[in-house]
């Protein structure tokens, strides 16, 4: 968030998530960002329609897989028409780090994470918002699971 403050200097950013630890990491000047311990329907509930941009990053795989379309209906109905949404998670491979990665998200936060393939995420998202929406998909460095897409609404 600390970039995004710097990339946005007249933004109002807010920060969410259902865990009481939100905000912790973030080390920036929190005259423009708020933290708030909440869902993205609570959010899409009393502020629909008002998010220019939301960023969702590593945060899919957390989520119960019967649960992401609905995760995804709520960050629709907060965006503003014409908003973006920037997603990035991991997707499965082989590679040391995806291993690593899964079995601390597994056995350290003790999250039951599920990984997506490129398809599957695509997929979800297009569900999510339309065939339309997505307007862009990159790998993100420094590893080679780690995928990006650019969703318009």
């Amino acid at each position: 968030m600390e970039r995004l403050a710097t990339i946005y200097p007249g933004a109002t950013i807010t920060g969410i998530d259902i865990k009481p630890t939100v905000g912790r990491l973030y080390r920036g000047d929190t005259a423009r960002v708020t933290f708030l311990q909440c869902t993205a329907d609570d959010v899409a509930r009393h502020d629909p329609a008002s998010f220019d941009l939301v960023v969702l990053c590593d945060v899919l795989h957390h989520v119960r897989p019967l649960e992401r379309p609905s995760l995804l209906s709520a960050i629709r109905r907060a965006m503003v028409p014409g908003g973006s949404l920037a997603v990035k998670d991991w997707i499965i491979s082989s590679s040391p780090i995806h291993w690593l990665s899964w079995f601390a998200d597994r056995y350290l936060t003790r999250d039951d994470v599920e990984f997506f393939t490129p398809q599957s995420m695509q997929a979800l998202l297009i569900g999510a918002f339309g065939p339309d929406a997505v307007r862009g998909k990159s790998l993100v460095r420094p590893w080679s699971n780690n995928i990006a897409y650019h969703i318009r609404q």
